[in-house]
């Protein structure tokens, strides 16, 4: 899973195969060292169940978040909700959108059935660009906090005066009553 060929590297198998099976081929294909694209046209005209389709970019990290330890997290969550009664103003729901360089990912061979393509791709030059939006369960919202290159920078501090992102969020762990800031 989350590993396709693209249509140069299916290109390249073919010749490759091809070669070690002492298989006749066109003098083209030895030049280059990879099989034509009107073979790979053919290939997809013989067989219908494939297409050339675009994948879409998935951390290594991300792939393999899901597991136990994991959906632990909701359990504990379910029985801090319990025990401690929290009414829908304490409850906060942050947000998180990434937007990165990543160069795009080439379009991957697969089955037409298949309704997402995915694949590895490495983050150790990828510059990430990350927002945050949080909102209550009452629909309270702050506006859009923004983290470019590790530094946090509001996008727009009127709705909230002069308050920074932690001491809005102290009263909701500290379980002190103070009144929410204003709705958007």
């Amino acid at each position: 899973m989350y590993y396709g060929l693209s249509l140069q590297q299916l290109l390249t198998l073919a010749y490759e195969y091809a070669e070690s099976l002492g298989c006749r081929y066109p003098e083209l294909w030895k030049k280059n060292k990879c099989a034509r694209k009107d073979w790979a046209a053919g290939l997809r005209k013989r067989n219908q169940a494939l297409n050339l389709r675009k994948s879409e970019n998935t951390s290594a990290a991300r792939s393999f978040v899901f597991n136990k330890t994991a959906v632990t997290v909701f359990d504990n969550y379910e029985r801090v909700m319990v025990r401690y009664n929290f009414t829908p103003d304490r409850i906060i729901n942050l947000d998180e959108t990434g937007v990165n360089t990543v160069l795009p990912t080439p379009k991957v061979l697969a089955e037409k059935k298949q309704r997402q393509v995915r694949q590895i791709v490495s983050v150790e030059r990828e510059e990430l660009v990350t927002f945050w939006h949080i909102v209550t369960a009452t629909e309270v919202a702050l506006s859009p906090v923004k983290s470019v290159f590790g530094k946090q920078k509001r996008l727009d501090d009127c709705r909230i005066a002069h308050a920074s992102f932690q001491a809005y969020l102290v009263p909701y762990f500290m379980h002190q009553r103070q009144p929410l800031p204003n709705h958007v």
